[in-house]
């Protein structure tokens, strides 16, 4: 798996309907907040082998928050926040995998970041030649 490209701020600003619609262009695609959110980050482990999976986390510096939440702890499930600790989401394109972060930074101020994109096969998901 080859990291093309890393993290950078794709949106900073207040909360409103346009938010949602908008699409925000990063590497030659645009994306609604609506059409990332969908996807969060966890469901990715059931997609990818283990060792792309753990690759990603490593490349991009994610931290894990399973201690912070008990049902987390008990279940041995382990979920990942971005650098400053948003929410992770993912979205795959072509033989691409777009990694994004976004939530709430202050009250009614939001951010959206591109966390990195990834080259994979598309039919397995694994490294590229």
């Amino acid at each position: 798996m080859k990291q093309l490209r890393t993290r950078e701020l794709l949106y900073d600003g207040m909360e409103g309907e346009s938010l949602y619609n908008e699409g925000h262009d990063f590497f030659g695609r645009s994306f609604t907040i609506t059409e990332i959110i969908r996807n969060p980050f966890a469901r990715l482990r059931r997609k990818i082998e283990n060792e792309a999976y753990e690759q990603i986390i490593s490349d991009a510096g994610f931290t894990s928050v399973r201690s912070f939440f008990k049902h987390l702890e008990e279940t041995g499930e382990v979920q990942y926040r971005s650098q400053n600790g948003l929410s992770l989401y993912y979205v795959t394109h072509l033989h691409m995998l777009f990694v994004f972060s976004f939530g709430e930074i202050q009250p009614a101020r939001y951010q959206l970041y591109c966390e990195g994109v990834w080259e994979m096969y598309m039919n397995r998901y694994e490294d590229t030649p």
